[in-house]
């Protein structure tokens, strides 16, 4: 809700244009053409926007986006080097809901019992989400930082 349907300003039309652009991003080659985009971007109304004073409604949710796309910009992109990375949240938002959905329906648990079962639940789910990833076979190979079976361990 930060960046409008359809936008009256030029700078919060590109703003818009530039968050679309963010699920599209699936190699480096694509990383780097969004950058130069926000970059660009950042150099023709960032500090025109910083500046402003203006507390409305609109230009506030514009001033929100920028700062939260500048200070997302260093973690955005680990999904590139990282296979395991989702490229998108959906499927904790997922898991999340259903998780809520299930604590507030839950009838019989006093609401301290119930924040007691919610945090076993989540401790739980870590534990075997972490087991399963200690025993699940690792990728080899230069790319990914681990020797390949000819090279050796060098142990």
């Amino acid at each position: 809700s930060w960046c409008r349907n359809s936008p009256k300003t030029a700078y919060a039309r590109q703003l818009r244009e530039i968050f679309l652009r963010v699920t599209g991003i699936t190699t480096p080659v694509d990383k780097k053409a969004f950058l130069d985009l926000v970059a660009t971007w950042e150099v023709r109304y960032g500090a025109e926007i910083a500046a402003r004073k203006e507390t409305g409604r609109v230009f506030s949710d514009i001033k929100r986006a920028r700062s939260m796309l500048l200070r997302a910009l260093p973690d955005m992109f680990h999904y590139l080097d990282d296979p395991h990375i989702s490229t998108t949240t959906n499927g904790l938002e997922g898991y999340f809901s259903r998780l809520k959905s299930h604590y507030r329906q839950h009838r019989g648990l006093s609401p301290p019992k119930a924040t007691k079962l919610l945090r076993l639940v989540l401790l739980l789910h870590a534990q075997v989400k972490h087991a399963f990833l200690a025993i699940k076979p690792r990728m080899t190979g230069a790319r990914h930082g681990h020797p390949t079976p000819a090279q050796g361990s060098g142990r």
